[in-house]
């Protein structure tokens, strides 16, 4: 019995045992395949998670790490890290520092999949150990040239499944990137287009070329994040100026501008692609470039022409402290920014050109206008500097009379600052071959750099960049005169350029000036034969009465000085002088008995008497020049009350010239001794003036008149004082 019961008890524990090994062998089957199901679930969850990822994200580093955070929750990821090529690193469950040196050790190789950690360095032994690590793959993002690095552990294993999954990751992820970036460069490009629309609006609005200057480079500084902007703009002599600059130093400007101006055909801005130097320290050490840029702290440079119909006529520096890579679509978003600032440029300078051709044309026609009127020679100088002056932007414009024998150039009028150096240029006598120069030129003439001109440099320094002489000649050819403009040199060769038209405007202005200036010296004879005239009837009013000459000339020199000292213009102050000088000449028709009759005048002769003014007025009414002076020699006998002769005017209805001469007249007569009294003294005969104020004189003009006759007698006893 005890033995059956032993046997079956045996019996039994072998098929217990039998069955446990059975189940041990199927679990031994079965758990690696549950497993590898698991694994692949998660696998396809992960992948299915992935997936969609690139569409919801639609920026490079939230799509990253939703990608790390979904892969480390598959079961055996521990760590994820992802390195873009342009430096973009993704951590998760590891601190990015971590992951930093991890990346950067000489011992990643991206080329094998799979890495045990006998081929690490001792960084990552410490992280294998720390992690529990089993494996860690790496995979290159190919289209990215990126690192994919998955840090693993139990329980996933390394076959051909999780190998197959690591590949779909990545091929995920590269898509993704793939996507996000096309959707970025979209935004980009779509971002640039609406500002480069807005530079664009406020640039075509602009019609300054000053203006469009400072817009490109303020423009240019809103379309990249550069730390520096300067706009340069060529010459048509094809040598180049800083226009405007932010934040770039006044020093660089001048090196690059030297070096620049030095290189043959100014090639820095010649052509019509960009010149890019996304590292100044990467340039040869020969490279006068590397050592200006440095010295100044740039770190990149980028020089974008602004290409008008073929030719570049400026130039976009941009300018930042570190290297630099410029992106395809800062590079295409800078060449449709530069191409529309070439247009906006051109545009303003048409514009200005337009507008100076109008002041120009404005400006002759006025100095025309100006010139015809003009009867003396100082004023034609004024009319003429001032025109060049405003017409050209020359620094300073001066009018020559013509070289004489004695070989001194007399400067006779300036627009413009004049220098030191211009001062009466008396010339040495060995140097008489220049004013021989000077009377022989026929046309504008330009001296550039006029200190290396052997017949000017003793005389004209180094610092005027340029002369224009201009001769002025009459209509026979004579030389009446020589108009020179001058350009000072300037740190940015910044020049107004002498064109063809600056040519043909000066050969205008020299041509009515010649004119103008010929019609001077006609006139000036004419005056002077006016001014024989007056002497003439002068003389014949002295040969029948001595006193009224002498007591003529008095009066017109009292006259003449009380209208300066009213601010009357010259032309009525010479006015006032002539009609003063000849107011009595009406006397000439007074027969000679009420002339010089000592005693007092009868009725009847003294209603002869007061037709002189009106005699007089007719006489000067028949010579041209003195016309203007008649109505003032009539009514020079006027009340300020209105009981004058011979018309009864008053107050402002008698010519203030008229005003001023009846004071003047007043007070000689009684300064002056007759032959029935004796002269009164200055006081008095200033008192008698005042008292008669309001009826016989205007209160205005006898206040100026006193102070002018009390400054005068003063001067005079100060004069007689120093004689003795």
């Amino acid at each position: 019995m005890g033995e059956l019961l032993l046997l079956k008890s045996v019996e039994l524990l072998g098929g217990i045992t039998a069955a446990v090994v059975l189940l041990w062998l199927f679990w031994r089957w079965w758990r690696p395949r549950r497993i590898r199901q698991q694994q692949q679930v998660a696998y396809l969850q992960a992948l299915r998670v992935i997936a969609p990822l690139a569409l919801q994200y639609k920026q490079r580093m939230p799509y990253l790490r939703a990608v790390a955070e979904t892969l480390t929750s598959v079961p055996g990821v521990r760590a994820v890290i992802i390195q873009t090529a342009d430096g973009v690193l993704v951590a998760n469950n590891l601190s990015y520092a971590s992951a930093t040196r991890l990346m950067a050790s000489p011992h990643v190789h991206v080329n094998n999949f799979r890495v045990d950690t006998t081929l690490l360095d001792a960084e990552w032994q410490q992280i294998f150990t720390k992690m529990s690590l089993s494996f860690v793959a790496f995979l290159r993002l190919e289209a990215e040239g990126g690192v994919l690095a998955l840090l693993c552990s139990a329980p996933m294993t390394f076959d051909s499944q999780t190998r197959l999954f690591f590949e779909s990751v990545r091929d995920e992820i590269v898509s993704g990137l793939k996507h996000i970036r096309l959707l970025e460069t979209l935004h980009t490009r779509l971002d640039y287009d609406k500002r480069l629309r807005v530079l664009s609006n406020q640039l075509n609005r602009t019609l300054s070329e000053e203006q469009v200057v400072r817009m490109i480079g303020g423009g240019a500084l809103n379309l990249i994040a550069a730390d520096g902007v300067a706009v340069y703009v060529r010459l048509p002599n094809n040598r180049a100026y800083c226009a405007w600059a932010y934040n770039v130093s006044p020093r660089y400007i001048q090196q690059v501008l030297r070096q620049l101006n030095q290189m043959p055909g100014n090639q820095l801005v010649k052509g019509t692609a960009p010149i890019l130097i996304p590292d100044v320290q990467a340039l040869p050490e020969t490279s006068p470039l590397r050592h200006v840029a440095l010295e100044n702290g740039i770190g990149a440079v980028g020089l974008w022409p602004l290409v008008y119909e073929g030719a570049t006529i400026a130039a976009l520096g941009t300018y930042f402290r570190e290297p630099h890579v410029w992106t395809p679509e800062e590079q295409d978003a800078l060449m449709a920014y530069a191409r529309q600032a070439a247009i906006a440029l051109e545009n303003a300078r048409h514009v200005h050109e337009l507008r100076q051709r109008v002041r120009e044309l404005t400006n002759i026609a006025t100095a025309s206008e100006l010139l015809r009127v003009s009867t003396e020679v100082d004023a034609i100088a004024q009319v003429v500097c001032y025109q060049v002056h405003a017409l050209t932007d020359m620094d300073f414009v001066f009018f020559v009379d013509p070289p004489q024998d004695n070989h001194v150039l007399h400067i006779r009028h300036v627009a413009g600052a004049l220098p030191s150096w211009l001062r009466d240029i008396t010339l040495p006598l060995q140097a008489a071959h220049l004013s021989e120069m000077v009377a022989q030129l026929q046309e504008p003439n330009v001296f550039r750099n006029p200190h290396k001109h052997p017949l000017l440099k003793d005389f004209v320094p180094p610092r005027v960049g340029y002369l224009v002489v201009v001769p002025l000649r009459d209509t026979q050819g004579e030389l009446v005169g020589v108009l020179v403009a001058g350009q000072l040199r300037r740190l940015d060769n910044r020049y107004p350029q002498f064109s063809e038209i600056h040519y043909h405007m000066l050969t205008a202005l020299a041509e009515m000036a010649g004119a103008a200036l010929e019609r001077a010296r006609m006139f000036g004879d004419l005056e002077q034969a006016y001014f024989e005239t007056v002497l003439a009837l002068v003389k014949a009013i002295e040969s029948r009465d001595h006193y009224t000459a002498s007591h003529s000339e008095f009066i017109a020199h009292l006259a003449e000085a009380t209208a300066r000292q009213m601010g009357l213009r010259e032309e009525e102050v010479r006015q006032v002088y002539w009609a003063a000088l000849l107011h009595d000449v009406g006397k000439i028709a007074v027969p000679d008995h009420i002339l010089r009759k000592p005693t007092a005048l009868t009725d009847e002769e003294w209603r002869i008497m007061q037709k002189h003014p009106e005699w007089g007025a007719r006489i000067v009414e028949h010579i041209p020049h003195l016309q203007p002076i008649a109505a003032i020699i009539r009514a020079h006998h006027e009340r300020f009350d209105g009981r004058g002769y011979p018309l009864g005017l008053r107050d402002e209805q008698i010519p203030l010239a008229a005003r001023i001469i009846a004071v003047a007249d007043a007070f000689s007569a009684m300064v002056e001794d007759r032959v029935y009294r004796k002269s009164r003294p200055l006081d008095e005969a200033l008192a008698e003036l005042r008292r008669c104020v309001g009826t016989h004189f205007d209160p205005q003009v006898v206040d100026v008149f006193e102070r002018v006759v009390r400054e005068w007698y003063t001067a005079e006893k100060r004069q007689k004082r120093r004689l003795a």
